[in-house]
């Protein structure tokens, strides 16, 4: 050491650690080789280095072993977050999963010690001590730790709460009736109708609810309710009232309350104490994530549109696909963190009073995700543009890799992306003639004018919504240290910026864009001089296609101006929630009991402080009641559904006896119904497996093998669609098999061992609650595990003294579950089967029919003459002022109901991709299902949602119904051309949702919706006021052709979607090729008719001659007459 050697493992140390150790010995040494970098000794003086004693060997022994020690814990601590980081586990995930496995190894103690399963006995109102068993279903205490686990949210855990009180309720009153009606019956000497009126009412219909609510709530947490109120309901009225019959005994009812009562108490306590994870705090971390994504889909989507070089954002990289999958995913994400926010009012002031508030900010961020879905169709469009360009091809061949380029970005309607590279030719003198002929240099001059002249100014507005929308997370103080230690984020404004300033600089940099584009469109017709107005029109002067490539810059720029006027209403409704923030941490530091006063005034909805008072619809209650209510919005027009009301097929009653007889039939269109039947099933499978316990000869035989747990697996396993059921009975029967295994294997090792067996059931319970959390979709198999794994280990220690063998619990148990997984199974595909595959033809169908029925809607709502202005209210003048200043988007009862139309279709279109995710596990004997042409088609579905929502972001504009209507709508109008493009449209997604409600072959001729809207757009451009060029620097008259762009990708993707029927169902006459061969005619055939085409010009000219000649004879012998007079 003197010499400088290192001893061995010196040189693992980090320097950091090494010169903390020195410190620690109070020592330095000498040697300057020996001497951490970041603890150099060069302050120091030789006089203080002498006084410096030498360390000892053991000294430098203990030194290096704890530097060891110390170096192994910081590199095992960076390996397990490594790894975490490498397999894409969160913090938040492993404490999630780290409290599900305390509270279950709480549960489990229940069983294990004996002292405290001797108290939870004693509190039995009938206990009884010289039992062997004083509970025998102690196990169910773990049960419940399982299927309500602490890995959830506060508002989560609230939620699962509530549901578990509903269940429980509902399970014992069904468990008392039914107890009092057999007692009843029996004593009246009616022991057979007991028992039927106890299979039929009280287990078939008694579960038929259950089914019924199940697929009508549709909530995971309300499933897992339902599964415990299968076992309440099974264990309680089948197990042991059938046992009992004719005898009231609520020994098992005391039993079953307390074992609920003391899961949910222990979930419940593990979740709200041990790192306790806030809804509320999810859903301002989801807000400014989207925040940031939106900010960089923004901006790439400009570069893209504006064709410029955006290496820095590249559409490959890892940034932009994460953005574009929150992009995708906030819909979803976003409203089930607010609807388990609101549940957490109570409790969290942040939320309490203000769920509107809130609400605003999701509504607001859902449309500007709308906003952003029609950018992305601005990209789509400029791609095709770009594709069938005249030169493209040539231009892309012959530059190659030496030139300039810019890059362009095409997104489909599935979230894919793909980049075009538009090579930009360099040492040309004029690029218009590199890039195209000659007749279409006036086009392309147009639209590179145009992309040049507003191209700074776009970048400038953008710019500023990127930094506002980075900004807005300021809004969250509590939130906000956390995303910039998590994230690196880095805020782009100061902290005494206020969202003031930033609504300022918004609405400043949209009033400068406007001016821009108004001057941008009044320099377009300086380029090109004037003409006579009777000689030379628009088109004549641009070019024949000159409008719609110019109108897609336009369309693009309106849909910026749309989403900057959206983010001002995003800015106030967070301004409201940052005041609120500020306005916490003021009385963060207040008296406790202001603050418990507060949370049970939160807990009825009254609010009394300086921001207001809460509305009743934000009150607990109605939070509640909403929990259970499935929000389908009505439409206002027509039902796609079949019977109309009112019509020849279904006319309207009017006597008495046809309303009875139109009720009875309602009725029975509603036992029609796949809910209905789903319930139906349900409780008919339930009734016939249950029967064996109530009959005297079955009934030991049911006993003995606990088959009650048959019916759990039959009521677990039993799903609305038959992919579904197959896939909950694979992992059923590899879960039991699993837990089984393990339990046995555990028992095995340690027999009766009340301290290993709780430790080896925590282990175990780990990587089940991997599942469980990490995988949402696949939480039953996880769940499946640990439920047998409690049955067979919890249950065989419970009844130890009884003398049972682990093995024979665990052989029953994989017995009762294949029993009840093969009666689902065979109910399922036998009664009423309802396959994955055909509700998803039959929800395309109606989704097709459902988008019909808004487009018609909004046709109605835009050919009115009526505005929907609120100049008075605002107080504006002059139009002229409107035009400018005028929101861009009025909020009224009309335009909220297609809104809100419009978010029940994106929920319709999420729905269908569950339902074709489950596709796969249904067996298919005529071959594959095409999984990849519905893909398609649920792409191009929601492209056509999106253009339906950019249409009525145009067709909402006040000037639309002022200025548009009167120029363009009523003169178009006049020649019936719009009504027969809209015909086209409604008839095209009319032939296209029967195509696939009837699964026929179509038709090979699709109704002509373009060439009517080519039409309506040359009617356009014969109308006065483009001939006249009365289009000048405000936005009223491009609205419509910002419109007829949106129709022309509407139409496009019809047609796309008319192709994919033509694959999957086929094409009339064979196929396309056959059809076309039918009006090809051969070359024969084209010669004799090209001769006598000929032959009849000549004779056409030589009878055209004759008759020249006799009116010129006639015209002389007229002027002979005329100078004789």
């Amino acid at each position: 050491m003197a010499n400088g050697v290192k001893p061995k493992g010196y040189a693992s140390v980090s320097s950091r650690s090494a010169g903390s150790s020195y410190s620690r010995l109070g020592r330095r040494r000498s040697s300057s080789a020996n001497i951490p970098q970041d603890q150099d000794d060069s302050s120091s003086s030789e006089d203080e280095i002498e006084h410096i004693e030498e360390p000892t060997a053991s000294d430098i022994r203990r030194r290096e072993q704890s530097e060891i020690d110390l170096s192994r814990q910081f590199n095992t601590v960076k390996y397990i977050k490594e790894k975490a980081k490498k397999w894409k586990i969160s913090e938040s995930f492993l404490k999630k999963v780290v409290k599900c496995v305390i509270a279950y190894a709480l549960a489990s103690l229940c069983t294990y010690v004996p002292s405290l399963s001797h108290q939870l006995a004693v509190l039995l109102p009938n206990h009884d001590p010289s039992k062997m068993v004083p509970i025998s279903n102690l196990h169910f205490i773990a049960t419940v730790a399982v299927y309500f686990h602490p890995g959830r949210s506060v508002g989560g855990m609230v939620e699962a709460n509530i549901f578990a009180l509903f269940g429980f309720v509902y399970a014992i009153t069904l468990a008392l009736t039914s107890m009092t009606i057999a007692v009843y019956l029996h004593e009246n000497d009616f022991p057979l109708t007991s028992n039927a009126i106890s299979i039929i009412l009280f287990v078939g219909f008694g579960t038929s609810l259950v089914g019924f609510a199940r697929v009508r709530v549709g909530r995971p947490t309300f499933n897992t309710a339902c599964s415990l109120i299968g076992v309440l309901i099974f264990t309680v009225i089948v197990k042991e009232g059938s046992s009992h019959l004719g005898h009231f005994s609520t020994d098992k009812i005391w039993q079953v309350t307390l074992v609920v009562f003391v899961g949910v108490l222990i979930s419940n306590v593990v979740c709200f104490t041990i790192w306790p994870q806030s809804a509320c705090t999810s859903l301002q971390y989801d807000i400014q994530r989207n925040l940031k994504s939106f900010s960089t889909l923004l901006r790439v989507l400009t570069k893209t549109f504006l064709m410029e070089d955006i290496t820095e954002f590249s559409i490959k990289s890892k940034r932009i696909k994460a953005a574009i999958d929150n992009h995708h995913d906030s819909f979803i994400s976003l409203k089930k963190d607010l609807e388990e926010a609101k549940l957490e009012a109570p409790f969290d002031q942040r939320i309490r009073g203000r769920i509107s508030s809130y609400v605003r900010v999701v509504d607001s961020l859902n449309v500007l995700a709308q906003h952003l879905g029609g950018l992305r169709t601005s990209c789509t469009l400029q791609h095709e543009m770009v594709q069938s360009s005249p030169g493209h091809q040539a231009r892309s061949s012959s530059t190659g890799a030496s030139r300039g380029f810019t890059t362009s970005v095409y997104l489909d309607g599935d979230g894919q992306d793909t980049s075009v590279t538009v090579q930009s030719p360099t040492g040309v003198d004029d690029p218009d003639e590199f890039i195209t002929p000659k007749k279409s240099k006036p086009r392309q001059s147009a639209f590179d004018h145009y992309l040049e002249s507003l191209g700074p100014h776009v970048r400038s507005l953008v710019s500023t919504c990127g930094k506002t929308l980075k900004g807005l997370t300021t809004a969250f103080e509590a939130t906000v240290k956390g995303i910039d230690s998590r994230e690196g984020y880095k805020k782009d404004v100061q902290d005494d910026e206020t969202f003031d300033v930033m609504a300022q600089k918004v609405r400043s940099a949209l009033k400068e864009f406007k001016h821009e584009r108004t001057v941008a469109i009044k320099r377009s017709y300086s380029v090109y001089p004037r003409q006579s107005v009777e000689a030379e029109s628009l088109a004549e002067m641009q070019g024949q296609k000159s409008d719609e490539d110019v109108f897609l810059i336009f369309y693009f720029l309106f849909l910026i101006e749309e989403f900057a006027k959206e983010l001002e209403r995003l800015i106030e409704a967070l301004e409201i929630i940052r005041k609120d923030e500020k306005h916490i941490q003021e009385k963060r530091h207040g008296p406790i009991y202001t603050r418990m006063l507060n949370s049970l005034k939160g807990l009825f909805g009254f609010r009394n402080d300086r921001w207001g008072r809460s509305s009743k619809e934000e009150s607990f209650g109605s939070t509640v009641y909403a929990l259970f209510i499935r929000n389908t919005p009505a439409f206002s027009l027509a039902s796609p559904q079949p019977h109309h009301p009112d019509t020849s097929q279904t006319p309207a009653p009017f006597t008495r006896r046809e309303k009875l007889n139109r009720t009875v039939w309602s009725l029975g269109q509603f036992f029609k119904q796949p809910d209905t039947k789903f319930a139906i099933k349900t409780g008919l499978g339930c009734a016939l497996l249950a029967s064996p316990a109530f009959i005297a000869s079955t009934r030991p035989l049911f006993t003995e093998f606990q088959a009650h747990w048959a019916l759990i697996s039959f009521l677990v396993v039993l799903s609305p669609t038959v992919g579904q059921s197959n896939q909950l009975s694979v992992h059923r029967i590899g879960g039991t098999v699993a837990g089984a295994v393990a339990a046995t294997l555990a028992y095995w090792l340690f027999p009766d061992n009340n301290v290993a067996l709780p430790i080896f059931g925590a282990i175990f319970s780990i990587p089940c609650f991997f599942w469980i959390i990490g995988k949402p979709q696949y939480a039953s198999s996880g769940r499946f595990v640990l439920l047998t794994y409690n049955l067979t280990a919890l249950y065989s220690y419970n009844v130890r003294k009884v003398g049972i063998e682990v093995e024979e619990i665990a052989i029953r148990r994989m017995v009762d579950v294949i029993v009840g997984v093969v009666w689902a199974t065979l109910l399922n595909h036998l009664v009423w089967p309802t396959e994955a595959r055909r509700e998803l033809t039959r929800g395309v169908s109606e989704l097709l029919f459902k988008l019909a029925f808004l487009y018609q809607k909004l046709v109605l709502a835009y050919s009115s003459a009526e505005a929907p202005s609120q100049e008075a209210e605002n107080g504006f003048g002059s139009r002229a002022n409107t035009i400018e200043s005028q929101p861009l988007i009025e909020r009224h009862g009309e335009l909220s109901e297609i809104q809100t139309i419009e978010l029940a279709l994106q929920v319709n279109i999420i729905k269908l991709e569950g339902l074709l995710a489950q596709t796969r596990h249904e067996p298919r004997l005529k071959g594959p299902f095409p999984v990849e042409q519905y893909r398609r088609l649920l792409g191009c579905s929601q492209h056509v949602l999106d253009l339906l929502h950019t249409m009525n972001l145009v067709t909402s504009r006040p000037d639309w119904h002022t200025d548009v209507r009167q120029d363009f709508i009523i003169p178009v109008d006049a020649s019936g051309l719009r009504r027969n493009m809209v015909g086209n449209v409604c008839l095209f997604f009319w032939l296209l949702g029967s195509a696939f409600h009837l699964k026929t072959p179509l038709p090979p001729f699709f109704p002509p919706a373009e060439e009517a809207r080519k039409a309506v757009l040359e009617k356009i451009r014969q109308l006065p006021v483009v001939k006249r060029r009365a289009i000048r620097g405000s936005s009223e008259y491009l609205l419509y052709f910002a419109y007829a762009l949106s129709m022309k990708d509407l139409i496009h993707k019809l047609d796309e979607i008319g192709l994919i029927a033509q694959q999957l169902f086929g094409v009339m006459g064979g196929s396309m090729n056959g059809w076309n061969e039918q009006f090809m005619i051969s070359e024969d055939e084209q010669e004799r008719l090209d001769r006598y085409l000929y032959s009849s010009t000549d004779i056409s000219n030589a009878s055209t001659d004759n008759a020249l000649g006799e009116v010129s004879s006639a015209d002389r012998t007229c002027d002979t007459f005329g100078q004789v007079r």
